[in-house]
């Protein structure tokens, strides 16, 4: 069955798209970006409240993880340093495997390390002030180079730590699925083994009904004959009775 879509949906869809591919195309830091953001935020907030017509769980969760991702770019841009922009850039990953998601992630990550190394190499050429030409191409050909590098060596260890910290958490999760599918393979041997000895208890109890049944006839039935046979008796003593003793 096709879930219907509302006209606010449909209209949240629009602009976050819209959105979504007006990044990649906007100057830096321009201030319209964040007014965007802030509109599509109020429009999610209104789905999530919505009582007919809502999406389901799954498309809420992308629509908060493409909305987030637009805000951490955001943020991104509002840091002081070239250095702390590109590693929340680097450390934010997109928000939902879509096109423009990807393509504002690799437009973002490449503008701040292009802005890290023009403003290394301006550093560079302030502190090489006076010197003559030849020395000025050799520290501009040297020097910033081994400033990027010690920064990329930085935030490739920055990624590598994540990354370490990730496969922590994957394997703490694979053991404790792991412990936890054997604690449900037990409880459901117990739970087949209580099943089974249930059926056996049943079985014996419908067997001892049965008996029961049969020797509750039977001892109805010789019930009955004996109070037959004490009626014909006393009646036969009546009859004995009267004959020994008759009335005067």
């Amino acid at each position: 069955m096709i879930t219907p879509i509302s006209k606010e949906e449909i209209n949240f869809v629009r602009l976050l798209t819209r959105c979504e591919n007006y990044v990649p195309k906007r100057e830096p830091n321009e201030w319209r970006l964040e007014q965007y953001v802030k509109n599509i935020e109020e429009r999610l907030a209104e789905l999530k409240k919505m009582n007919t017509c809502q999406p389901s769980q799954d498309t809420l969760t992308e629509y908060t993880r493409r909305v987030e991702f637009l805000r951490g770019v955001l943020e991104a841009e509002k840091l002081p340093t070239i250095s702390e922009k590109a590693m929340a850039n680097q450390l934010l990953a997109p928000g939902s495997f879509t096109a423009p998601s990807n393509k504002i992630h690799q437009q973002t990550k490449a503008q701040y390390l292009r802005e890290m190394r023009e403003e290394l190499l301006r550093k560079s050429d302030d502190t090489q002030t006076g010197s003559d030409s030849v020395r000025l191409r050799n520290t501009g050909s040297n020097v910033p180079q081994e400033d990027f590098d010690a920064v990329m060596q930085y935030h490739n260890s920055m990624q590598e730590k994540v990354a370490q910290e990730m496969m922590s958490i994957v394997q703490n999760l694979k053991q404790n699925s792991l412990l936890a599918g054997h604690i449900i393979r037990k409880d459901t041997e117990s739970l087949h083994k209580s099943t089974a000895l249930a059926d056996d208890r049943h079985s014996q109890l419908k067997v001892e009904s049965e008996k029961l049944e049969t020797f509750v006839k039977k001892a109805c039935n010789w019930g009955i004959w004996i109070m037959i046979l004490f009626v014909c008796i006393t009646f036969m003593w009546m009859i004995v009775f009267i004959r020994l003793f008759p009335k005067r």
